[in-house]
């Protein structure tokens, strides 16, 4: 099945195609934390939500042996059940770490063998320019001297937008090269990032950290670094935006007033950010110079907590405010818990799930994606870059509508940003099942470092899945000749096909046409592996550049290595034309049919070269290719 799509950006179309995706998210290295469903303990009518409890005596003591007859609880005030209670405190009643200074020991590890999850977070709104070095050193000094094995930490800086530096690791060496990195970041220490005269970007912030960590498990602690003033009691609403995130992402806020003591500094900290601290759950460090002490106090105070688990019914006034209130029998006791929550209808987790998987796509991406995007053809100063992609798309018996955002970003600019919808046929044969998708597609981009992402979500789903490609477009050459490619691609007996639409007479498009048959697609190869029965595709552009010295005498040509360096498949040559017209750079491109049938199992090295007529190689790619049974 053939689609053409005129007048439709390329660019959209490329955005399309990965969102399509709908399977369970991607698997992550061993040392990072797995996102899991934020819905596992959800039904139709009630949510289980854990409110984390830490319970401290006057003397700033944790409490250990509390248990559940301990608790009382109320939320909206009416008393609610404790259904689960669960306790975790194997460091037992242990005092409060205190500011080190000069000459102090060092504290010893906090529970080594204890998993923890602490998020550093750096307000680049707030923390002057010459304040940021001095606080990532103090942030890798604390990292180095008191992280601990089991404890995960990811760093987030707070710009124009969330940005994860670092996704929850264990690797001490990985953290500490994310934070150096942030050193040397000009769009991190270079930029000045105004608060404007709502704040509204700065809290947006706040509460896409708070739907980032709702995917994944457990207690948690954000370490906020910041030197933030403002009223608190201005814009209560987005406060308790914040605030009603909490319960659920299982998270309080410990803010660290980072400009320590100095002269002119207010040394007590800050009333808003005191304000994050109560309302989460949190504790603020002011009149200090360690900034390791909120840090070194989170590892304390999750090594000892109490989460106490009731039944949220979700559809009894959804969107209301609700006070929490969690009191304790026991005297002389004090309790720290999030302050108030909210049932969030499904648009609106739709919607938090979109901004987390924007801020954290990782987190939600899907392994069957095959996607790339290759710079092919100079456009003056910029590259015509091919785009393609190809996955299962799961159909029932009717077409599918997807809703679809996606941005491109180089650097801190977004480039283009794209929010629509689209629909997807029903198989030909009108059964339930996969729909091999593939979108073909071409944009132009200046040279430089890209940042793609696509989210999807689906009416009546509220999981979202997102895709994150990296585009790495060179500097065009500007003079000799040159190989782009050659890209890889599987002939699929059935399945979609989505380009944007040429004018007829184009030759790439005649030349895909005469490929393919009727309801055929095609899988780009980002894995370089195809059977014996395959019918394969290669795509590559030869170009050369500069008004002088064309090689009239060169071809282009097409060669199968073995592994050990011999020949085993080699294509007839191509003449290499000389560029028409007065322009400075020209190409030739081709897209070839192989049959893998002619290639015996075995890997190889498939090379496209320019060579003189003295067999000398003025230029070539090579890449390679696994062929089995």
């Amino acid at each position: 099945m053939r689609i053409a799509m005129k007048r439709v950006a390329l660019f959209s179309l490329f955005l399309f195609a990965v969102a399509l995706l709908s399977a369970p998210a991607a698997a992550q290295d061993d040392v990072q934390s797995q996102p899991v469903r934020s819905d596992v303990q959800e039904t139709e009518k009630v949510r289980l939500v854990m409110i984390e409890t830490l319970a401290l005596t006057h003397k700033q003591v944790t409490v250990s042996d509390l248990t559940k007859d301990d608790f009382e609880m109320t939320v909206g005030g009416k008393p609610v059940e404790i259904d689960t209670f669960d306790a975790l405190c194997p460091i037992g009643d242990l005092p409060d770490p205190g500011a080190l200074k000069k000459g102090d020991p060092m504290p010893a590890p906090m529970a080594p063998q204890m998993d923890r999850k602490i998020i550093l977070v750096f307000d680049y709104f707030s923390i002057p320019i010459q304040n940021r070095a001095l606080v990532l050193d103090a942030a890798k000094w604390m990292i180095n001297a008191f992280k601990t094995p089991a404890e995960e930490i990811m760093v987030v800086a707070f710009t124009d937008r969330l940005r994860i530096e670092q996704r929850f690791t264990k690797d001490k060496e990985a953290i500490l090269r994310s934070l150096t990195r942030m050193e040397h970041d000009v769009t991190l220490w270079a930029r000045e990032f105004g608060l404007g005269t709502t704040g509204q970007t700065y809290l947006e912030n706040m509460a896409v950290l708070m739907e980032v960590l709702e995917a994944y498990d457990g207690a948690k602690i954000a370490v906020h670094f910041s030197q933030l003033v403002a009223n608190p009691r201005t814009n209560d609403i987005w406060h308790w935006d914040i605030a009603m995130r909490a319960p659920y992402a299982r998270t309080a806020i410990y803010p660290s007033w980072s400009a320590g003591v100095t002269v002119g500094s207010d040394v007590m900290g800050s009333r808003i950010l005191s304000r994050f601290a109560t309302d989460t759950g949190g504790r603020s460090a002011a009149f200090t110079n360690d900034l390791s002490l909120t840090y070194r106090r989170a590892q304390r105070d999750l090594s000892c907590r109490y989460a106490l688990g009731f039944y949220l019914e979700t559809d009894d006034e959804p969107d209301r405010r609700r006070t929490i209130r969690v009191h304790t029998t026991r005297e002389n006791v004090k309790l720290r818990t999030p302050e108030m929550i909210k049932i969030f209808t499904d648009d609106q987790k739709r919607e938090m799930r979109e901004r987390a998987a924007f801020a954290d796509p990782q987190g939600h991406e899907n392994t069957l994606v095959r996607a790339y995007a290759m710079p092919m053809r100079p456009n003056g100063g910029r590259w015509d870059t091919l785009l393609g992609l190809h996955f299962p798309m799961p159909v029932g018996t009717e077409a599918v509508t997807i809703n679809l955002k996606a941005h491109l970003r180089r650097g801190a600019k977004r480039t283009a940003n794209v929010d629509t919808t689209i629909e997807i046929p029903a198989r030909l044969d009108g059964k339930p099942g996969n729909q091999s998708v593939t979108v073909l597609g071409d944009t132009t981009l200046k040279p430089g470092d890209y940042d793609f992402t696509i989210v999807l979500s689906q009416e009546g789903n509220k999981e979202v899945v997102s895709a994150h490609v990296m585009i790495k477009v060179p500097e065009v050459p500007k003079e000799g000749v040159f190989v782009r490619g050659p890209v890889l691609a599987r002939v699929v007996p059935e399945g979609v096909l989505i380009r944007k639409a040429r004018d007829p007479k184009d030759e790439e498009e005649t030349q895909l046409d005469k490929v393919l048959k009727e309801n055929e697609t095609i899988e780009p190869l980002v894995i370089h592996s195809i059977s014996t029965s395959d019918k394969f595709l290669a795509y590559w552009e030869a170009c050369f550049a500069g008004k002088k010295g064309f090689p009239s005498d060169a071809k282009i040509v097409r060669r199968f290595y073995g592994e050990g360096g011999e020949v085993t498949l080699e294509l007839d040559p191509i003449p290499f034309r000389k560029p028409e017209g007065k322009g400075k750079m020209a190409c030739q491109y081709a897209l070839e049919e192989i049959d893998a049938s002619k290639l015996p199992v075995h890997e190889y090295t498939l090379q496209v070269a320019v060579e003189n007529s003295k067999g000398e190689v003025l230029d070539q790619m090579d890449v390679p290719l696994d062929v089995h049974e």
